[in-house]
């Protein structure tokens, strides 16, 4: 009877402690997410020299002829091919709310 008690606790325990390993995964994943939406913000804040929320191709080739101490040909040939990529829907411009949500999706 003795064994079945402490069988029984030592199941209790593995338990328990396997929702609480859950619940710190849980927290460290959403520490990660808030952490990247900040960076995310901070690189945009930077690159977005007009300030409207929005980093479009002369903004991004600006901050590659900063960042990389390129030429104005060579930063305005790299923005476009980046953009190229990253402009998914054809607007012009990227929000830091669509990068953050490229982040969830990866």
């Amino acid at each position: 009877k003795r064994k079945k008690k402490k069988k029984i606790f030592l199941e209790e325990v593995k338990k328990k402690n396997t929702f609480i390993q859950k619940k710190i995964l849980m927290l460290i994943v959403a520490h990660a997410l808030k952490q990247d939406a900040e960076d995310i913000h901070h690189v945009f804040s930077k690159i977005d020299s007009d300030k409207n929320g929005k980093v479009d191709i002369d903004e991004l080739a600006n901050n590659y002829a900063f960042t990389f101490d390129l030429g104005h040909d060579d930063s305005e040939s790299w923005a476009h091919a980046d953009f190229d990529q990253i402009d998914k829907d054809g607007n012009g411009f990227k929000t830091a709310n669509d990068e953050y949500c490229g982040v969830i999706d990866d």
